[in-house]
């Protein structure tokens, strides 16, 4: 899942104001967003390990384990989003790069 994350320029908007300011920093920047990962049909208990990206900046290595939630990931990866927009063609490369899945034996 990726979304946008208004930080504190949404903190006190109200809900008709949202989607102007939404529209403001798309346009604008800079463009903060999350980036995390679901899995809630999962059958066994499992561990991740993965490496996160967004454009050309990359975090981890990140262990998420399935079984005590949902859903993990990164709020904030530090950067302007838009600052990471490829300028040839107008693209976002959103990427996990998947290191280690444990499994329990007992599925």
């Amino acid at each position: 899942m990726v979304f946008p994350d208004g930080r504190d320029t949404l903190k006190n908007a109200h809900s008709g104001e949202r989607k102007g300011l939404y529209a403001a920093m798309i346009k604008k920047g800079p463009l903060h967003g999350a980036l995390k990962l679901k899995a809630d049909c999962l059958q066994c208990a499992t561990v991740m390990t993965v490496h996160l990206t967004v454009g050309k900046v990359r975090s981890g290595p990140l262990r998420y384990d399935f079984s005590e939630q949902a859903i993990h990931g990164l709020n904030d990866f530090g950067v302007d989003w838009l600052k990471q927009v490829d300028k040839a063609n107008g693209s976002l490369v959103v990427g996990i790069e998947i290191l280690e899945v444990q499994s329990q034996s007992q599925c």
